[in-house]
């Protein structure tokens, strides 16, 4: 049972993950029915799905960092949990997609082999459901050394995804853009050296990058696909209070978060050791 532990107990963590990763789901449907998604809402709930999936990957690829930072090994319980949770939701949005264009097996090919974005997005699809079938106790022990280098591909997949999302949007990027701005993170926390990973002052330095780079990459996207001027869009990173905050600020914000939490995690830690009355004196020697 997906709530219990590798013992067989129940596992309050494991339940409420459970719960976290389907709540999304639920809520959509209530809206769906109860209010509605707009003039287009097979449309809508297609892209919310996207969005749930790819965010549900990222959070995945957080434990290692969460465990690196903050010493939580029990992440490493939900890992599996979220990776199928994000593999669940980026099959539910490919489904209404099929929906939507009312389950023509060779229209629908024909649109994944002519569309680049389709193409890119199935092939990511394609990539997480191998990982979500080769994900079980069985099939770690079947695989044996070839497991780890199999789901290495979870990054390069992630890149599919993302890039996905990105060209699906179109005109309005700012939810793929956080995303591809916290991957980033991720990928360049993991290329430090694993001493240097809980660093307060590294994690600082690290929030500065991460939103250069997400402020970056979203004033070349709109360069590139809508043909807006970049400094533009640069110019509304620099002015929150006239355009509101931009991808840039939320990725520095989440990452800023992170090295504070890393900070005073590093003050209680060094004054626990110290203890309340200071110091221990060293010993004498005579």
């Amino acid at each position: 049972m997906p709530w219990r532990d590798r013992a067989g107990r129940f596992s309050a963590l494991k339940a409420g993950t459970l719960v976290a990763v389907t709540l999304p789901a639920l809520v959509l449907a209530l809206r769906w029915g109860l209010v509605g998604l707009g003039a287009r809402p097979l449309n809508a709930a297609i892209h919310e799905l996207g969005l749930w999936g790819l965010r549900l990957l990222l959070l995945s690829l957080a434990i290692s960092p969460a465990r690196a930072v903050f010493g939580w090994a029990r992440g490493l319980m939900i890992r599996r949990m979220l990776g199928l949770a994000a593999a669940s939701y980026i099959a539910a949005h490919f489904t209404l997609y099929a929906l939507d264009q009312r389950f023509q097996p060779l229209h629908i090919a024909h649109e994944i082999v002519h569309r680049v974005y389709l193409a890119i997005g199935f092939a990511a699809l394609a990539g997480l459901a191998a990982l979500a079938a080769t994900s079980t106790d069985a099939m770690i022990r079947r695989l044996r050394r070839r497991w780890k280098p199999l789901h290495r591909l979870v990054y390069p997949i992630a890149v599919l995804g993302l890039l996905h999302g990105l060209m699906q949007a179109k005109s309005d990027i700012t939810q793929p853009a956080i995303l591809v701005g916290v991957f980033a993170w991720e990928m360049l926390f993991r290329s430090l050296p694993a001493r240097r990973q809980a660093a307060p002052l590294v994690l600082f330095l690290l929030a500065f990058v991460a939103a250069v780079a997400t402020a970056g990459l979203e004033a070349g996207w709109y360069a590139v696909a809508t043909h807006l001027p970049w400094r533009r869009v640069l110019d509304a990173n620099l002015m929150p209070g006239l355009y509101g905050p931009r991808p840039s600020a939320w990725v520095g914000m989440a990452a800023l978060a992170v090295a504070l939490l890393a900070t005073a995690r590093a003050i209680i830690s060094r004054r626990g050791r110290a203890g309340p009355s200071g110091p221990e004196p060293a010993p004498l020697r005579g």
